[in-house]
């Protein structure tokens, strides 16, 4: 309890309370004993907060005045005659919420440890225990931090639906996910999701709108709204109208792929894989050009995507260079069309870009990786994955490999270009299936083909 002597027979001046950190959300009060006529400040800093006058054995009671959310040191000065008495009160913590949480504690933290703020009263700093003395306020009912990492897939958003993710909420007994069109005031409940889910779709949205996304957490330790993510949905394009290979080869999906040794010549560190595809079934992860054919290798593949839950099917390009290194197409594909895809890895600039029917789908940056330069396994068309074989149903056609990241003009000019055999000094490989799996860019990586196709 704080206490300084005052002149004659009145009472010192002692602070009854508070005498330790004061903990609130809404306001906080300094009672103290002070010499009749004595005056009375308490101040932050040299802001005058609050005032009164003592009145002897008779407690005088100060309510201070609303305090922004944080740690608040303040001061009691009292001016009997001539002489001042100053004394320092127990810090002032405020945060907001109906409760101390550990969100409050995280926010808290860093001005302690800026000012080296004894909050719990041993007469040392610690940050260690000056922040377990914070926990230790927590009521133990509302150790609650709500999801803070909802967010949405880039590469699973179209102009009709969005794919989030966000990390599993601990102890939820139910989860909504709830949305708004920005020209709307409050949100409204999209669909339920499972307590374990930690990936979430919705579709039905309109192309070319902006839409408001969070979750609603009910129970356990996430519990509450979590962050919000706007995002705008794309256009629809319409198809673009485009011609067909002039020669391609029919894939059962059973068991039909083409296989071309290693060569080093198809490790490249720039590259771009083009193909006509017509899929006739949508099947997951279903090889079109592909090196990577055992788990841990790394290397590129083209293939179609993934499914459910990140995607409504399985009608998206995927485009791999490594493990977790992918981008997926925007676009759906639909069965029984003719499509021109082109996938490219910049190395120079650590980029990948997929390209359909010429126009550039997606991208993505910051994928900086040469371990599939070394990758050993033959290139095949038609599967994915050998050791656990995924295969294409449909037909693939003209398939050129580059060894540079062509540009969207070059990718336009050569993608009718139905020639039945080409040489260029970056084209490593050109298999038409005129005539079988040959190799008609002048380099005879001629391919093996395997069922019936």
């Amino acid at each position: 309890m704080g206490q300084a002597s005052a002149v004659g027979d009145e009472p010192p001046v002692v602070i009854i309370s508070p005498v330790q950190t004061v903990m609130t959300n809404t306001g906080a009060e300094v009672a103290l004993q002070a010499p009749s006529g004595a005056w009375i400040d308490i101040v932050e800093g040299e802001t005058v907060l609050a005032h009164g006058s003592g009145n002897g054995n008779t407690i005088v009671a100060l309510a201070l005045p609303h305090l922004d959310k944080g740690v608040h040191m303040l001061t009691v000065k009292v001016l009997t005659g001539t002489e001042t008495s100053t004394l320092d009160l127990p810090p002032v913590v405020v945060y907001d919420g109906d409760a101390l949480t550990i969100k409050n504690v995280v926010e808290l933290s860093s001005e302690v440890a800026d000012h080296a703020i004894d909050l719990n009263g041993n007469g040392s700093f610690s940050l260690q225990e000056e922040v377990g003395y914070l926990l230790s306020r927590i009521p133990p009912a509302t150790v609650t931090v709500s999801i803070d990492d909802f967010r949405a897939v880039p590469t699973a958003t179209s102009a009709t639906y969005a794919a989030f993710a966000f990390s599993k909420p601990i102890g939820a007994t139910d989860v909504k996910l709830l949305m708004k069109e920005a020209s709307e005031e409050s949100y409204r409940e999209a669909g339920a999701a499972s307590a374990s889910d930690t990936t979430f779709t919705i579709t039905g949205l309109a192309p070319s709108t902006s839409y408001g996304f969070k979750l609603q957490v009910t129970g356990g330790q996430q519990a509450g709204d979590s962050n919000v993510v706007s995002l705008t949905t794309p256009a629809e394009v319409p198809p673009v109208a485009v011609a067909e290979p002039h020669h391609a080869m029919a894939f059962n999906g059973a068991g039909d792929y083409v296989e071309i040794a290693h060569d080093s010549g198809l490790n490249s560190p720039s590259f771009t894989i083009e193909a006509w595809v017509k899929p006739e079934a949508f099947v997951w992860k279903t090889g079109i050009v592909s090196k990577y054919q055992a788990s841990g290798q790394e290397s590129f593949t083209l293939r179609l995507s993934d499914g459910p839950p990140i995607f409504p099917d399985y009608n998206k390009i995927n485009f791999q260079i490594g493990d977790y290194k992918e981008l997926n197409s925007v676009a759906n594909l639909t069965l029984n069309t003719w499509y021109h895809i082109a996938a490219l890895y910049d190395s120079t600039t650590s980029t990948m870009r997929l390209y359909i029917n010429g126009v550039l789908d997606s991208e993505i940056s910051g994928y900086s990786y040469t371990a599939y330069q070394t990758n050993m396994s033959p290139l095949t068309i038609g599967v994915d994955f050998l050791s656990a074989p995924r295969y294409f149903n449909g037909q693939i056609g003209e398939v050129r490999f580059w060894t540079t990241a062509r540009t969207a003009a070059e990718i336009q000019a050569d993608m009718n270009n139905h020639a039945l055999s080409e040489s260029h000094p970056d084209l490593a490989g050109y298999w038409t299936f005129d005539q079988g799996a040959s190799d008609v860019s002048g380099h005879d990586r001629n391919g093996t083909v395997y069922g019936n196709p």
